[in-house]
């Protein structure tokens, strides 16, 4: 008599899905996302919850499957970067922006602490290499480890200390810019400074997956 196969188990644990595969249900987040930021009035969505939720993973599917265009999704990790200098976080971020454009990276020493080669050289640059009608969407990750308590020993020139303020300016004088942040904090206990810079986003709560997707997943 053969023996039985038992069912392979489709849940992933410890890793985001970049994939189809173990990727089930929120499709009202990805809609969403895409829903607010085809609209030019609005250009940043937050997404927050609990720890190994599935965020990461969500940002991930944005990046595969956003329409490309009118979307140019890019996505970048936040993690262990809010010691290093400004210059250097806006230089990282420039060469996936390139590399997700199929556009040459700019020399990394051309970024400067207070941000101004990338808004008036890199992003000028990056629109021409751009069709007319496609809007880069950064969809940033881990975007609270930014906010560090304000007694840690932090250099001025430190992302965490300069972000929030020039990312408020970026916000504001870039329309064409699109953001997606994903915060694994609540908000209430994000600092003054770090809530200010989403007052105009579209906040969306990531919880555990409904009954049917839940289902679907088993």
């Amino acid at each position: 008599m053969a023996t039985a196969t038992k069912p392979r188990n489709p849940y992933i644990a410890g890793r985001a899905l970049g994939q189809d595969r173990g990727f089930f249900g929120r499709a009202d987040i990805l809609s969403l996302v895409e829903t607010v930021l085809s609209s030019p009035d609005n250009n940043a969505v937050v997404l927050f919850g609990q720890r190994r939720i599935g965020k990461t993973s969500i940002l991930l599917q944005l990046q595969r499957r956003l329409p490309s265009p009118p979307f140019l999704p890019v996505y970048f990790d936040l993690m262990d970067r809010a010691n290093r200098p400004m210059g250097v976080v806006l230089a990282e971020l420039a060469a996936t922006i390139a590399f997700s454009a199929a556009m040459p990276a700019p020399p990394s020493e051309n970024f400067d602490n207070l941000g101004i080669y990338f808004r008036q050289t890199f992003l000028p640059t990056l629109y021409e290499m751009l069709r007319e009608e496609q809007r880069p969407l950064l969809l940033f990750d881990e975007f609270d480890v930014l906010d560090v308590a304000a007694e840690q020993q932090l250099p001025d020139n430190a992302a965490a200390r300069q972000f929030f303020p020039y990312l408020r300016e970026l916000m504001g004088r870039e329309s064409r810019l699109g953001f997606v942040f994903v915060l694994g904090r609540k908000t209430e206990d994000m600092s003054t400074d770090a809530l200010a810079t989403f007052k105009a986003a579209r906040y969306k709560q990531v919880v555990v997956l409904d009954d049917q997707e839940a289902r679907n997943l088993i």
